[in-house]
């Protein structure tokens, strides 16, 4: 299976090593500091024209290169309630293989989530790589937060609930953000937004994106 078509590896924090999205942010911004600082007052970069003309089905065809379409969402779980309790689990126990099952793949998100998102249509027009791109980073970001907080902690899965009405897209149903109960074995319990926008499709229940409010 092609490295491509897998969710990205997860660390458990804390950890000496930065993740690539943060890698990749950092050089970003070092560059764009870089490329201000070496041009004199007032002139402009050479080239200020952004690719934005690429037809959005070209666009998305790039994306795909190297991924595998699937035949449905993959592993997950079968009802919504079975998606808190183990995205709950995973985390408590810091299971990175479970994580990955729980969550959208990038050939997921290529064939069935971002050709029906409302963001890679007008006024947003997002590409592809760009709205993977932000989605990844915000989820690893809360994910990281997540394990830190909870992980190793014995908690039991309460009850589950997400904020407003589902959100119909194409053959999609997202939810978000969604809260998950839990309580210790001293009775003692609480309730927290831990995921951002989970999605059923096909009757199969992922998470798409682990961002939350615990920064």
């Amino acid at each position: 299976v092609s490295p491509r078509n897998q969710v990205p590896a997860l660390a458990i924090p804390p950890s000496p090593r930065r993740r690539p999205v943060g890698l990749l942010l950092c050089l970003l911004t070092c560059s764009a500091f870089l490329a201000c600082r070496s041009r004199p007052s007032g002139a402009l970069p050479a080239s200020t024209v952004v690719d934005s003309v690429i037809p959005r089905d070209v666009a998305l065809a790039r994306f795909r290169q190297g991924l595998q379409e699937p035949s449905g969402l993959a592993d997950g779980a079968r009802t919504r309630d079975s998606l808190f309790r183990l995205a709950l689990r995973a985390l408590t126990a810091q299971d990175t293989a479970l994580i990955r099952r729980l969550t959208l793949s990038q050939a997921e998100f290529a064939w069935y989530y971002y050709p029906s998102n409302p963001q890679a249509y007008p006024p947003y027009d997002l590409d592809p790589q760009m709205m993977w791109f932000l989605l990844l980073g915000n989820s690893e970001n809360g994910l990281r937060t997540a394990l830190h907080a909870y992980g190793g902690r014995p908690l039991q899965y309460r009850d589950g609930r997400c904020e407003g009405d589902s959100s119909v897209q194409g053959d999609n149903v997202l939810w978000g953000p969604c809260w998950l109960g839990y309580g210790d074995r001293d009775g003692a319990g609480g309730e927290e937004r831990l995921l951002k926008v989970i999605i059923r499709r096909g009757g199969t229940y992922k998470v798409v994106s682990w961002a939350n409010k615990l920064d």
